[in-house]
């Protein structure tokens, strides 16, 4: 994992030092594309903490999320802009996520294999109200399916996550270098299920033949929400997102739902070039 996360970072650095366009001020032209409905111009890169972008098209942007490679998680995602319209924009992103619990670096393949598939996606728009004030709807839907088995008990099982948020972002661009944000998620539904089975061999002489499905209670997660307020800061080609709030926390990329509520941090660096 170190190796991997040094090298990503030897290559970001070196993208870096050819950056030289102004590319990240809060303008018509480079507008916001985290929780937005745009996408980066054709020919640009976008590197953050988490992903990597670069816009093969002004309608369709590629990107993987470097930081759960080093899970190890194999990812990869695009962005199709469906319309761009001075500051009206809809954009169409999908995702895929494959865990290969052998390859956990924490777990022990000799107990535990298994694998995790997960495939979310999003519509989100962007509506100016006027010169320095933009709504930004988002539509959510994530799904995911995987199976674990416990090889020293011969014992397996299969489970499905599934959920669907709602948003609202709210942008009041202050100046070319400073935004607010206020941005609003609910979670209208949520489903998680599971079945699993096997045997469990207690002694020599005692075999348990054990089956098991069901549904997790979900009544705290079903209406997850969370408010934040960011300040979003635009220097020339680099990005900086830092603001707090309160809700469930939602994990950025997979758009996987925490239970519980609590205080919430959020932070973004990203360049653009």
């Amino acid at each position: 994992m170190v190796i991997r996360t040094t090298l990503s970072g030897l290559i970001a650095a070196a993208l870096l030092a050819f950056a030289g366009t102004a590319s990240a001020y809060h303008d018509d032209e480079h507008r916001p594309t985290y929780q937005t409905g745009y996408t980066l111009n054709q020919g640009e890169w976008q590197i953050g903490l988490l992903s990597t972008d670069v816009a093969v098209h002004d309608r369709l942007t590629l990107g993987i999320d470097h930081l759960y490679y080093a899970l190890p998680i194999f990812n990869a995602h695009a962005a199709i802009n469906l319309f761009r319209d001075g500051d009206w924009g809809l954009v169409l992103s999908g995702s895929i996520y494959y865990f290969n619990v052998d390859l956990f670096w924490w777990a022990s393949p000799e107990a535990t294999r298994g694998w995790l598939v997960a495939w979310p996606i999003e519509l989100r728009g962007s509506i100016p109200l006027s010169e320095h004030f933009t709504l930004h709807p988002v539509a959510a839907l994530s799904m995911s399916s995987g199976k674990v088995e416990e090889t020293g008990d011969a014992y397996g099982g299969a489970a499905a996550a599934n959920n669907f948020q709602i948003g609202l972002t709210t942008e009041w661009r202050i100046t070319r270098v400073v935004a607010l944000n206020l941005r609003f998620r609910f979670a209208p539904w949520v489903d998680v299920s599971a079945a699993g089975g096997g045997t469990v061999q207690l002694d020599p002489a005692t075999t348990i033949e054990v089956a098991a499905s069901g549904e997790l209670d979900t009544a705290e997660a079903e209406y997850a929400f969370s408010v934040l307020l960011a300040a979003h800061f635009s220097w020339s080609w680099f990005n900086l997102r830092i603001g707090g709030g309160w809700g469930n926390m939602n994990l950025p990329g997979l758009n996987f739902l925490f239970v519980q509520r609590g205080p919430l941090v959020e932070l973004g660096l990203a360049a653009r070039f």
